[in-house]
């Protein structure tokens, strides 16, 4: 993956929303250029300029609907609804939160 640093005045959004990926690939990448709300069930502490925390669900976003127009969720949909991170079992899980994601996306 290639990442171009753009100064903000290049970047067409100026926030990224990412939930659930693992920080230390895309999301920081992005971080480098654009400042990223980070969003998981499990807290996240960081000192990395650029990124907050926000502890959540990616089956109820903190976010209005059609308000985040830059979004990732990368290798999470599959783990939804089984339970291994203190959300619920819930075979309709990833249908959930498909319809969430979408929900919020601009």
């Amino acid at each position: 993956m290639v990442v171009l640093a753009l100064s903000q005045s290049h970047v067409p959004f100026r926030l990224h929303v990412d939930v659930g990926s693992r920080v230390d690939g895309f999301v920081a990448h992005v971080a480098s250029f654009c400042p990223v709300k980070y969003v998981d069930i499990r807290p996240l502490t960081t000192g990395v300029p650029g990124l907050t925390g926000l502890q959540g669900s990616v089956c109820e976003l903190p976010f209005a609907a059609k308000s985040v127009r830059s979004l990732s969720c990368l290798h999470v949909i599959e783990h939804i609804g089984l339970g291994r991170y203190g959300d619920p079992m819930d075979p309709n899980g990833w249908l959930k939160g498909l319809a969430e994601l979408q929900r919020v996306l601009a």
